[in-house]
């Protein structure tokens, strides 16, 4: 099979590989699109603590079994793959917290993922219930957005967000969006922070009630307009320098929730807080990172029923073309589908 190698960090290549072959409990697919994230990006620039080269890339992917070890899943079957290989033993994993657990791998970091023709999926993560059958009126390359959906429904869990609340989420990048479009369907109000037009404009068609570009108007002013007074009942920081941009914790509320949502550099992630804030107004602080399998089942749910992503643009592009996917992502793309099989 064809295969977008990274051989090592800096170098991807297109190349002739060996056609994966499914374990016990496994599946083989036929991968038909997957997605490209600023992980997929910083793996190829800079590496990633838990890639180890050559790899195949890719974790947001959609696919065909063309061949099934397993009893849940038969040849033909659409499916969308969560990208977390669990034990399902440990204490997280038996709590419902799989992002957790203390011996996940990942496909597209620790196995080899969707930027190739055909792609493995373990065992663990049929176990796991991690591979979601496909709808017919779900077609592909928006099927790709199930998992980065189910990170942003993480968020939105962790935040309670509420058709009480006033949302602010900092940055109009893909995450940013599908943060905005849940924190509609939850009800609440939303207001967005962006300085590029481009992304403004998406962030109205998301369905954000107010976007301040913070060059020219001053958010916490907006923010304290929209909220009667009272501030962020909910911060959601879609980018990872939005910490030092901004004064997360001057914008919340009493009772106000700050999501840390975003990585950051590891020399800009250490920050002060002033704790009798968060003692005496209630505040509270949250991560959210990854997702579990059944967010990314609520994912599939959402795109295939509630919740209409087309206003997304999306740059569809081949396997062949993988350099210039991943430079179209580093350079703004908002989504960057390869389009492998389909």
């Amino acid at each position: 099979m064809k295969a977008a190698v990274l051989e090592r960090i800096g170098e991807i290549r297109v190349k002739e590989v060996p056609d994966p072959v499914p374990g016990p409990g496994g599946l083989l697919i036929k991968v038909d699109s997957c997605g490209i994230c600023s992980t997929d990006v910083k793996m190829w620039r800079r590496g990633q603590r838990d890639l180890r080269c050559p790899r195949i890339l890719g974790h947001e992917v959609v696919g065909t079994v063309v061949d099934s070890r397993s009893e849940r899943y038969s040849v033909g079957d659409r499916v969308q793959v969560y990208p977390g290989v669990v034990c399902g033993e440990c204490h997280y994993c038996r709590t419902g917290r799989e992002n957790l657990c203390t011996s996940i791998r990942i496909i597209g970091f620790s196995y080899d993922g969707g930027f190739a023709g055909l792609m493995g999926v373990p065992a663990g993560c049929v176990r796991s219930g991690g591979v979601n059958r496909l709808p017919d009126n779900l077609g592909s390359e928006i099927a790709t957005l199930a998992e980065p959906l189910a990170c942003c429904l993480n968020c939105i869990e962790k935040l309670g967000v509420s058709r009480n609340d006033t949302v602010v989420v900092l940055g109009a990048g893909t995450m940013g969006l599908l943060n905005v479009a849940l924190a509609k369907l939850s009800g609440a109000r939303v207001v967005v922070s962006e300085v590029l037009d481009d992304r403004i404009a998406y962030a109205e068609k998301a369905g954000a009630d107010r976007v301040v570009n913070p060059l020219e108007e001053d958010l916490e002013e907006v923010v304290m307009g929209e909220s009667g007074g009272r501030g962020a009942d909910a911060i959601i920081p879609a980018f990872g320098g939005a910490p030092s941009s901004y004064d997360l914790m001057g914008m919340l509320a009493k009772g106000g929730r700050l999501c840390v949502f975003s990585g950051m550099p590891n020399d800009q992630s250490r920050r002060a807080i002033d704790l009798n804030s968060v003692h005496y107004e209630e505040k509270l602080i949250v991560g959210a990172y990854g997702c579990t399998p059944r967010q990314n089942r609520r994912a599939v749910e959402l795109l295939s029923g509630g919740l209409s992503l087309g206003w997304l643009p999306v740059d569809l592009i081949a396997l062949e073309q993988i350099e210039e996917g991943m430079r179209l992502h580093e350079q703004r793309s908002l989504r960057v589908v390869l389009r492998v099989n389909s």
